[in-house]
């Protein structure tokens, strides 16, 4: 994991570009995965996310067969809203990029038939 990646659930939470003492840091890549291993349907953990602008999302799709739905969500107004769905029916990897002023972020797997499904978030 890179240096300053925040994992972990919605209680422990920080900015992705806060140190342990809380300061700033600028121009740094971090990485918080936001679905680890997810074989069911379910949503991973919001990741706070302000601070940054420019995002890649890492999806890896193991042992499918035929497949699920894999979501990229923001929070909007204590609603999530999605800002990507793909149909996810093969092994492999994608990568999907996004620009905004998100505050919080998370992947969340539906229709899910088979598969192990690993989801990272990259905020720049």
């Amino acid at each position: 994991m890179i240096s300053g990646a925040v994992e972990g659930n919605a209680s422990n939470l920080k900015p992705l570009n806060v140190d342990e003492q809380g300061r700033m840091k600028v121009g740094v890549t971090t990485e918080a995965r936001i679905i680890a291993s997810l074989s069911e349907n379910g949503s991973g953990d919001g990741v706070d996310v302000r601070g940054y602008r420019k995002f890649t999302v890492a999806v890896k799709a193991e042992e499918v067969t035929v497949g699920a739905t894999v979501s990229i969500q923001a929070k909007v107004n204590d609603d999530w809203v999605d800002l990507d769905v793909e149909a996810v029916a093969a092994n492999g990897r994608m990568l999907v990029q996004f620009e905004g002023p998100f505050t919080e972020l998370r992947a969340n797997v539906t229709n899910r038939t088979d598969g192990t499904y690993t989801v990272t978030l990259f905020g720049q």
